[in-house]
């Protein structure tokens, strides 16, 4: 599990740090991906393989504000065309 070291106050690593141990209990069904910049941190999940009833894996992006407490959450299904170019397609 990766930590948040460098984030602007306390409030927002334990925030951080909050997402990702609930981000382990489901390791063996998402991959994720942690970025931070100097505004945002943003979480990516992205399944490993889709559900049974589902074609496509999906893709979930969480992103958290720095500046005012405000979270956004989106969803995406991932497919793949030709030339392994990959689509997003929001849902």
């Amino acid at each position: 599990m990766k930590d948040a070291k460098n984030t602007n106050s306390d409030f927002i690593r334990s925030d951080l740090n909050s997402f990702l141990k609930i981000i382990e209990t489901w390791k063996n069904l998402v991959l994720e991906d942690v970025k931070q910049n100097k505004n945002e941190f943003i979480i990516s999940l992205k399944e490993k393989k889709p559900y049974s009833k589902r074609e496509y894996p999906r893709r979930f992006v969480i992103s958290r504000s720095y500046k005012i407490e405000k979270y956004s959450i989106r969803s995406f299904e991932i497919h793949k065309k030709k030339k392994r170019k990959v689509e997003f397609l929001k849902i």
